[in-house]
Order: C-alpha cells, then structure tokens, then sequence
C-alpha cells in the first residue's frame, strides 16, 4: 500500500470514528431531549462511551457527602458489570480516577500498577490496568465522575478526556433539567398548600362574621333588619309624669257600657 493509500484508509477510519461518535452523542441528547429517567440517561451513556472508546468497563459514579462515590452507570464489553453493579459505593481515598478527579475537579488518568486505595484491589482482580476519569460538573459544582476502564497494556489514547466530555455534558445536562423539574413541582405543590391555607383561613373570617345567637338562614349568615323591612310596630304613648299636667279624663260609664249615675 503507497503512503497516499494508507493516509486515505486512516482518514476513513477517522470519519468512521467521528460518525460513530456523533451518532451515539445523538441518541443520548435525544433521551435528554424527551426527559427520560435518570437511570436510563446514566446506563445509555455508560454504553455508548464503552462502545464509543472500545473500553472494556465504563462507570458514571456520583459523589457524595460521605465521602464516597457512588455508581449509578455502568457497562462491560463483557455484558458484565458486576465489579461496579449501580448502587456500588467506594470510598475515596488513595491514589485511582474517583479519588483524584474529587480532589483536583480536573480529568484523571491513572495507571492502576501505580494505584491506591479501596477501589483498586476490585478493579485488579478483573485485569484492568488503566483508567481514564473525567469530571461531571453542574452548575459549577462538580457532581460525579465519567470513567473508562482498560485491559489492555496500553494507555487508552490521548484524545479520551476530550471524547469524554461531550457525553458528561449532557449528563449534566440532563441533571440539571431533573433538578428544574423537582424545582418547580416543589414550587407548585408550595404555592398549592398557600392557596389551601388562604383558603381556610379566609372560611374562617366569615364564620366569625356570624352572631351564635342569631339564626341562620339558608345561603349565608343573617343580617340585621330595619324596622322598615319587617313592618311597623304599636306600641302604647307614654303618660307624661311632668308636674301640673292634667290627668287624662276616665271613659263615661256610657262608652264603656255601664249605667249613668240616677238611673235605674
């Protein structure tokens, strides 16, 4: 093959690559796009990358306030991801990609001939000899950890942190709008229970309005009336008590049916 075949036959391999990743970078922003569960976000982007990068074991890991990372993503070429099955904590401390990437917030690679600490012996023991971590950061602060795992004797190339961050971006993408989600579903059911609370509240403002003695009638609470609106009532004029006033002068014995004095 002459120098011009083979630089041709790389350059294929190159747009092969490229196409390849931009597909998969694709079908993980079309699962971001439609809102898909978290879980299902972390398991497509564990796989893509580990086919993506020809890794042996890929692992997207969440850092927590206990010191420790938890895994919440994970692929085997091997079909295989029991060394790192999701909900797997390790603990941070030593020398490999979760402790380095937590203390630095930059992209890690590590050669675990070298490497150190409660992780290491696991990843030993299924023959991984390098790894490669890139941070996961949301709204600036660094939230996980997207690593790629090989046995072979090589370094995974040169270009992995940066192939990487495309997919832990939209990671964080996706983070981010789950997080908007529960924000303003937080926000509605707050705003919800105010307009309950207002609402009993002003219920109990108008049963205060109402007299416990007075009757109730049928829609609302009773009103006070007007003499006016419930007819007029008689009463007997009140005798004057003043001083000299006349006496009022008695009845007749006529008016009131009796007989006149001399009269039989």
């Amino acid at each position: 093959m002459t120098a011009a075949g083979a630089e041709a036959l790389m350059a294929t391999r190159v747009d092969d690559r490229l196409a390849e990743e931009q597909a998969a970078l694709r079908r993980v922003a079309t699962l971001v796009a439609r809102a898909a569960a978290p879980g299902e976000v972390f398991a497509a982007v564990a796989e893509e990358v580990g086919r993506v990068l020809s890794a042996d074991l890929t692992i997207l890991s969440r850092y927590d306030r206990e010191n420790a990372a938890t895994v919440v993503g994970a692929w085997s070429n091997a079909s295989d991801a029991g060394a790192a099955p999701v909900g797997r904590r390790f603990e941070l401390d030593g020398q490999n990609v979760h402790t380095v990437v937590f203390r630095t917030c930059r992209p890690a690679r590590v050669d675990l001939a070298e490497a150190s600490g409660p992780a290491t012996g696991v990843f030993r023991e299924l023959g991984i000899r390098s790894a490669v971590g890139v941070p996961i950061t949301v709204a600036g602060r660094l939230w996980g950890v997207m690593t790629a795992l090989s046995t072979r004797a090589e370094f995974l190339p040169t270009d992995t942190e940066a192939r990487l961050a495309g997919f832990t971006e939209l990671v964080a993408t996706a983070i981010a709008n789950g997080q908007v989600r529960v924000e303003l579903r937080d926000f509605a059911e707050e705003q919800a229970a105010l307009r309950r609370v207002a609402t009993l509240v002003a219920g109990g403002r108008r049963r205060r309005t109402c007299s416990p003695r007075s009757p109730r009638r049928s829609g609302g609470c009773s009103r006070s009336t007007s003499p006016s609106s419930t007819g007029t009532t008689q009463t007997a004029p009140k005798r004057s008590s003043a001083p000299g006033a006349s006496p009022a002068p008695s009845p007749s014995p006529s008016a009131i049916g009796l007989p006149s004095a001399g009269k039989t």
